[in-house]
């Protein structure tokens, strides 16, 4: 469970919900590999990864392809419930 103290985190995280779409669909072996299938801009994807990160959205797995460290966004789960509290 998720929960926002404030309406600008929640709106980020609204904004990039196609981003978790992806790495559930995509399932990437790294950052690079999710900003290549995405179109965007590595350094902006870390950003956001790393906010998904900090909320708890998200893990990041470091591990080694081809002799380089990589980092691996993972989602684990396969579904988004929103509840609107007054």
């Amino acid at each position: 469970e998720v929960s926002f103290d404030n309406k600008a985190d929640f709106n980020r995280f609204v904004r990039n919900i196609p981003i978790l779409s992806a790495i559930i669909a995509y399932k990437p072996r790294s950052v690079y590999e999710l900003a290549k299938l995405t179109k965007l801009d590595v350094s902006n994807l870390n950003k956001t990864i790393q906010f998904f990160e900090e909320i708890g959205v998200i893990k990041v797995k470091t591990s080694e392809i081809d002799g380089r460290v990589v980092k691996r966004p993972h989602v684990e789960y396969d579904e988004v419930t929103f509840r609107l509290a007054a």
